[in-house]
């Protein structure tokens, strides 16, 4: 039974885009049917009506099987003359050529745009979280400083508060003992000293006052800080990820040599590496020359 072409009128030519003829004639279809099924079913006819009882019989289907061969071979021939040389192939390099320049059209420039396009977010991602943990860490030296200059402060403030008391106490008896006027007038002198550094000593808790009170605002923003978290896209998600990576190359070669760490890593292979970072991420985080370190990335949602 004739293939029916004639449905492929609307397909339009490779080489030909405004064509709408048939890619393939139907008479040429009709014929190359009509001697390929007449050559196919004399061979099949003889081979259906044989029964094997005898040598003769089988030599008989050995003949029969050379010319199935034959005729086989005949087909192909034909199909490939009429149809598959001048047809077939020339559609199938079209259709190649099409299938290529979709892909560079729309595939290949919007991956390469997009990989660039997460490398950037990626890269911002990672000066971003840089940003943030060197505030937090000039915050925390500062909020430490203040704590020291509070302590220092309030030890001064001790030592005044001790020589103050200690004065007052020297002038009293003073006062008490004096009988002359020039007694009096030294206790008065006393006194008044002693009143002198206990103004200096209200002076001192002001200045610890307002160092403590500056210290508990470093701590805040410390806190403050550390919460802020690297900023996220609407259309985009970003990972972090711990990976372990040599960077003391002699200290892992020598922790190999010791048995600290199993020989397979000595090619120092980053799958390897991987594969017991996932069995025990505590182990590889503790081998001598290996630093975990966080890879950031981007991906769409």
């Amino acid at each position: 039974m004739a293939t029916n072409l004639s449905n492929t009128s609307n397909m339009a030519n490779p080489a030909n885009p405004a064509s709408t003829r048939p890619i393939v004639d139907q008479s040429v279809v009709t014929a190359v049917t009509a001697a390929v099924s007449t050559r196919t079913a004399t061979v099949s006819a003889r081979i259906s009506s044989l029964t094997i009882g005898n040598d003769g019989d089988y030599r008989t289907a050995d003949f029969l099987l050379v010319e199935l061969r034959h005729a086989r071979k005949l087909a192909e021939e034909i199909f490939a003359e009429k149809i598959r040389t001048p047809i077939l192939e020339p559609t199938r390099k079209a259709l190649d050529g099409l299938y290529t320049l979709e892909r560079e059209l729309t595939k290949a420039p919007f991956d390469a745009i997009e990989k660039t396009l997460k490398a950037k977010m990626a890269a911002w991602q990672e000066a971003e979280r840089y940003r943030i943990e060197q505030e937090r860490l000039t915050r925390r030296r500062e909020e430490l400083r203040l704590l020291h200059e509070a302590e220092e402060a309030r030890r001064k403030i001790e030592e005044t508060e001790r020589a103050a008391l200690e004065a007052k106490r020297a002038a009293d008896m003073a006062a008490e003992r004096a009988r002359t006027k020039e007694q009096r007038e030294a206790a008065e002198r006393q006194a008044q000293q002693a009143r002198s550094i206990a103004e200096q000593v209200g002076t001192a808790r002001t200045i610890e006052q307002r160092i403590s009170a500056e210290a508990a605002q470093a701590r805040l923003d410390a806190i403050e800080a550390e919460s802020q978290k690297v900023v996220k896209g609407v259309g985009s998600r970003v990972t972090v990820k711990r990976v372990p990576v040599v960077t003391g190359m002699r200290v892992f070669l020598e922790a190999i040599l010791a048995g600290k760490v199993p020989e397979i890593c000595i090619e120092v292979n980053e799958e390897v590496l991987a594969e017991y970072w996932g069995q025990d991420a505590g182990i590889v985080s503790s081998w001598p020359g290996v630093t975990v370190e966080e890879i950031t990335t981007v991906g769409g949602r």
